[in-house]
């Protein structure tokens, strides 16, 4: 990894915070209904990548995820299917976190570090098991585009109107290195695109 990461991901983040603008019930309750979606994503997850059996309606399955993983561009079927394991595997970590804020906001006092840090990794895990891995790059690499892309956005330091007003064009710029690259939009990003990008020695820039 990039020995400076978070001493770079600092400069690009806010400081601010405006819970003044949340009413607590808000977030009460969007974070259970999120919780719960993630819940129901684990379960399709573990059916999929493990195998257990996924409750259907009485009607029966309509239709199923069976050919889901073939005719993503760039992909074979067994990397697009590490790819989805790794989406999903990552959403459902999140749920995990949220879980872990939910309890924080009924009670302060319960606050778990160690689980913080647990649930951050196990969602990392799917970054380096499935994703990386399947798109063939490195998070070395993954980290020098990332980077790269922020400082484009944040030359100097995080700011609002640079965050409300980016410049996607150059951000695809410098997270791909290539001059033509097209605005970092997800319907305008591919896996080739990517693959060619993450390909490339990104550890000077």
């Amino acid at each position: 990894m990039i020995e400076n990461a978070i001493q770079l991901a600092q400069r690009t983040k806010s400081d601010q915070f405006h819970g003044d603008l949340i009413p607590l019930h808000s977030l009460k309750h969007w974070v259970t209904e999120a919780i719960h979606v993630l819940h129901q994503l684990d379960r399709i997850k573990k059916s999929i990548a493990y195998g257990r059996p996924y409750a259907v309606t009485p009607l029966g399955m309509v239709d199923s995820c069976e050919g889901l993983c073939i005719g993503w561009k760039g992909l074979s079927e067994a990397q697009a299917r590490d790819v989805l394991h790794g989406i999903l595997g990552k959403a459902t970590e999140a749920g995990e976190l949220l879980e872990l804020l939910r309890d924080t906001i009924a009670n302060p006092e319960s606050f778990n570090a160690t689980g913080v840090v647990e649930e951050t990794f196990d969602s990392r895990w799917y970054d380096y098991a499935c994703i990386f891995a399947a798109l063939g790059v490195t998070p070395e690499a993954a980290e020098a585009a990332g980077f790269a892309k922020l400082r484009a956005r944040f030359p100097d330091k995080f700011t609002v109107e640079r965050a409300d007003n980016r410049d996607l064009k150059a951000e695809a710029v410098a997270f791909t290195g290539n001059q033509d690259a097209a605005p970092l939009q997800a319907e305008n990003m591919n896996s080739g695109d990517l693959i060619a990008a993450m390909g490339r020695d990104r550890a000077g820039s």
